[in-house]
């Protein structure tokens, strides 16, 4: 590429060699980055649109709020089933350590709901992440949903309540968890059948895979 530069008053041609960007790979490892790490965590985000409108639809199994127990007492979605602070839960290890972390709720509160379709929310939904990444850890493989928080709730337009936490019917009643449990099989079945016939051609996971044919591709001609 060549461009001019003024000398003593004469316009001079000089060969400028102008490196290639690589901000076109650079874009692509980021999204296929993401795009694993979404795929790993398995989780789907919910806009306070979409949470209040699918709490209505009931289809949530429970709904659970994982905050300290003074934001709770400030104000929560209505209906929701209080666990303190669970994303801090690191397991029995948490009896030997402080206070603060012993005082957490459990996966154990949530007992008969290991297959429960269960949305899980806090204040920006950073906690409820964490808390999801608990439940996941101790078993729990049914539908987990991200509500994020009260923050986008209130900003969606959605009232607050101060009302006792209301024990979700999976925790003490067997048939729910039966249900719940029935419910996950037949989705495991259904996608594997779907699976089986390669209908999945434009699935998150075949999506990744192009982004890492491109990523591939892009390395060889940008860099």
């Amino acid at each position: 590429v060549s461009s001019s530069c003024l000398v003593y008053g004469h316009v001079t041609m000089k060969s400028v060699q102008v490196p290639r960007s690589r901000h076109p790979t650079l874009i692509l490892l980021l999204l296929l980055c993401s795009c694993f790490l979404s795929l790993t965590n398995g989780v789907t985000q919910l806009s306070s649109v979409e949470l209040y409108a699918m709490i209505q639809n009931g289809e949530f199994d429970a709904v659970v709020d994982v905050r300290q127990q003074a934001e709770w007492d400030n104000g929560h979605i209505e209906g929701a089933y209080f666990v303190k602070s669970l994303g801090s839960y690191v397991g029995a290890s948490n009896m030997m350590m402080g206070s603060s972390m012993a005082s957490s709720g459990s996966p154990n509160d949530l007992a008969g709901c290991e297959r429960c379709s269960i949305a899980v929310y806090c204040v920006s939904g950073r906690r409820a992440g964490l808390a999801i990444q608990v439940l996941k850890d101790n078993g729990f493989k049914g539908e987990l949903y991200n509500g994020l928080g009260v923050t986008d709730w209130l900003g969606g337009g959605y009232e607050l309540v101060k009302s006792q936490s209301v024990d979700p019917p999976c925790s003490y009643n067997s048939s729910v968890s039966d249900q719940c449990e029935q419910k996950y099989e037949e989705t495991q079945t259904s996608n594997a059948a779907v699976a089986w016939h390669g209908k999945e051609y434009f699935s998150p996971n075949s999506l990744c895979v192009l982004l890492g044919a491109l990523a591939s591709a892009a390395a060889v001609v940008f860099l």
